[in-house]
């Protein structure tokens, strides 16, 4: 538990408090495979923080894999073979991770046209409220935001494919942290990153609600594909010794 002094603490020390305390309780097995987590009212009263921190801790755990969330019903330990099932090479270059990113079009183009036509109205409504997280969020500031990736892994839990759903894990699980690694290395405009994510974000959301597949694959592949592009200018403009870890 959050000590007495958790209220007062930081937003992101918060969040990291009741994450950690989830995957420990998880790891030594007090929570397994099936079972589900306490109450967002229930945890949020156990720590000392609000509904929102637990909110967040949850949507970092759902993005790992750790858990899922089933609307109505509350958030459930998944098995850990999850994410083993796809075996990953290292990403230790730039032309690893474009090589990645061009995999993320083929599986993720995929997931958002499959939601588009299978998505139920559940799922509809974790998207939406994962994208008003991210509008009001802080952690979108950063490159590789957990509720970003939550909300990447919900597209492919709303296409109904198992196979989809674990490689979506496995892959965004995979390059999320390099990616933000690398971007932080430099000062960048925030808020107009988080505009141009947040529009392409609202794109694909509008076409799984209005049922329409091809224009969600598009949305989905556009927004990696800027993503891609706005990746290579800013390493364009690393010194060298940034881009290949090289001392000066």
């Amino acid at each position: 538990m959050i000590g007495e002094t958790s209220a007062t603490a930081p937003k992101r020390n918060r969040v990291d408090a009741v994450y950690h305390a989830l995957s420990l309780l998880i790891d030594s097995g007090d929570l397994t495979v099936g079972d589900r987590l306490p109450t967002e009212n229930s945890l949020a009263q156990q720590h000392g923080v609000s509904r929102p921190v637990v909110r967040e801790a949850i949507s970092r755990l759902v993005a790992s894999g750790v858990v899922r969330t089933e609307r109505g019903k509350g958030t459930f330990v998944q098995p850990g073979q999850v994410l083993r099932q796809m075996k990953l090479a290292p990403i230790t270059s730039i032309d690893d991770l474009l090589a990645w990113q061009e995999l993320r079009v083929a599986i993720e183009q995929e997931a958002a046209r499959l939601a588009a036509s299978r998505r139920s109205e559940d799922d509809l409504s974790e998207l939406t409220r994962l994208l008003e997280e991210m509008m009001s969020g802080p952690e979108m500031e950063g490159f590789g935001g957990e509720v970003d990736h939550a909300f990447h892994i919900a597209i492919a839990t709303a296409a109904h494919n198992p196979a989809i759903l674990d490689a979506q894990m496995a892959l965004g699980g995979h390059i999320k942290g390099w990616i933000s690694a690398v971007l932080n290395m430099e000062p960048a405009n925030h808020a107009k990153r988080q505009e141009y994510r947040l529009s392409e974000h609202e794109a694909i959301l509008d076409a799984i609600s209005a049922r329409d597949p091809e224009r969600a694959a598009q949305a989905m592949r556009s927004h990696i594909e800027n993503g891609r592009t706005r990746f290579l200018t800013r390493i364009s403009r690393l010194p060298a010794d940034v881009e290949t870890g090289e001392k000066r």
